[in-house]
């Protein structure tokens, strides 16, 4: 099994639970997921897919109170950034 196969069948890492966190609030990390989802739906609503969609995991903060996660848009086709773009013009008028 190569490396790449290797991954590809890993499940997802899960989230830790919010009611574990201090307060009632949620990790910087839950708030980076919530925002990827919103854009990720928000995104689907004009039919536009960015595949690499994530969290950038090398900026999440090892100690708490660091700078919040950075989220990685990725990659995508030239086709994908034209429709964004004309999504994006549409949506400020």
């Amino acid at each position: 099994m190569s490396t790449q196969d290797a991954y590809a069948h890993r499940p997802p890492t899960p989230l830790p639970d919010p009611d574990d966190a201090p307060c009632g609030r949620l990790s910087p990390f839950h708030d980076a997921d919530a925002a990827l989802d919103s854009l990720r739906d928000a995104l689907s609503l004009h039919g536009i897919v960015l595949p690499s969609l994530g969290v950038d995991l090398a900026s999440v903060p090892g100690v708490p109170g660091g700078r919040p996660p950075l989220l990685a848009l990725g990659s995508c086709t030239a086709e994908t950034a034209q429709q964004l773009a004309t999504s994006l013009r549409e949506a400020a008028r």
